[in-house]
């Protein structure tokens, strides 16, 4: 089998992408657990679904970091190695990826957002959650 640079930068594509499609779906899915965790909390007052929701915040901010990147290379990726391809479907995948990034990252982005400010804000004191 001959390695050439087509060949190389298609399979480096396919990781990327590869990533791409799983890490957006476990972090919206996870964001909607770590909100079920905080609402735990502030229901019950037990300090366990704090820990348990500050845990996978920090596990949610890896993988949205890496989605991120893995997000901004492959429009790159793929009108460098399917040039051609990205062309003629331009008109259909533009839109498609304009969805994504106003659903997956927008929402992923705001939630990490409301996370670490409240935390912050609780570290300080500007904010006091019910704690038991």
């Amino acid at each position: 089998m001959d390695l050439d640079p087509v060949l190389l930068s298609r399979l480096q594509f396919a990781w990327v992408i590869g990533w791409h499609i799983l890490l957006p779906a476990f972090t919206v899915g996870m964001a909607s657990y770590i909100a079920i965790l905080e609402g735990m909390h502030l229901v019950t007052g037990r300090s366990v679904y704090l820990r348990i929701s500050m845990y996978w915040i920090r596990i949610f901010s890896v993988a949205f970091g890496v989605g991120v990147v893995t997000g901004v290379i492959m429009p790159f990726q793929i009108g460098t190695n399917w040039s051609r391809y990205a062309d003629t479907a331009g008109n259909v995948l533009g839109p498609l990826f304009a969805y994504e990034a106003l659903t997956a990252f927008f929402l992923e982005a705001a939630f990490l957002g409301v996370c670490c400010s409240a935390a912050s804000w609780c570290r300080r004191g500007r904010i006091s959650w019910p704690r038991s």
